[in-house]
């Protein structure tokens, strides 16, 4: 008998175990065919913050390599509540830290005869994401920055949100990260004075 009740408490336990590390498990939602509100309650959850720094870096790629109406439907975020909206934002925000950051050092390790290829590359992806996501108006038709910013934002919020963002890095990140972004205008603004 004493037997059977152990048995029995210790399959009961296996099970409690088993139900609460489920949901953890789960294999994250394909930001390519997953519902939208799925992808977004996730990239929502803790468990999507507590992933790697190199894990948000990838879900976020992933994220950002899909079609312009999908993150249209992304970023009007539907009816979710407010407080998940912002969770979202804030998710968003960081992993996408983390995106620029690797770029930045895939820069820094380019010689420097291939750098300013990969720049028109990372330029030429931007602005095709920009002119398809603003193409019949969308999300980010008006506002400034990346989709997920909650809105158009002043000078000041947009340095705010930066600073917020660059707290996750190290202090080499950042010097890199800003090395990397003031070549990336460098060669935009060659390139609007070229036409290209």
């Amino acid at each position: 008998m004493r037997t059977s009740i152990i048995v029995i408490a210790g399959v009961a336990l296996a099970g409690a175990v088993a139900w609460w590390l489920w949901p953890r498990c789960l294999t994250p939602p394909d930001p390519a065919a997953a519902a939208a509100r799925d992808v977004l309650q996730y990239v929502a959850s803790d468990d999507f913050a507590a992933l790697p720094r190199d894990g948000q870096a990838d879900y976020m790629a992933k994220l950002w390599e899909q079609p312009a109406e999908r993150l249209k439907e992304l970023a009007s975020m539907g009816d979710l509540p407010d407080a998940t909206q912002r969770k979202v934002r804030h998710n968003v925000q960081h992993g996408m830290i983390r995106v620029m950051v690797r770029q930045a050092a895939e820069y820094a390790a380019l010689p420097a005869a291939d750098r300013d290829a990969y720049l028109d590359g990372r330029i030429d992806e931007m602005m095709a994401k920009m002119r398809a996501m603003a193409a019949g108006g969308g999300p980010s038709s008006t506002r400034t920055g990346p989709p997920w910013h909650g809105g158009t934002m002043s000078a000041d919020v947009i340095q705010k949100r930066m600073e917020e963002m660059l707290s996750v890095t190290t202090p080499q990140e950042r010097a890199q990260l800003q090395a990397y972004r003031q070549q990336l205008m460098r060669r935009l603004w060659q390139r609007m004075r070229t036409g290209r």
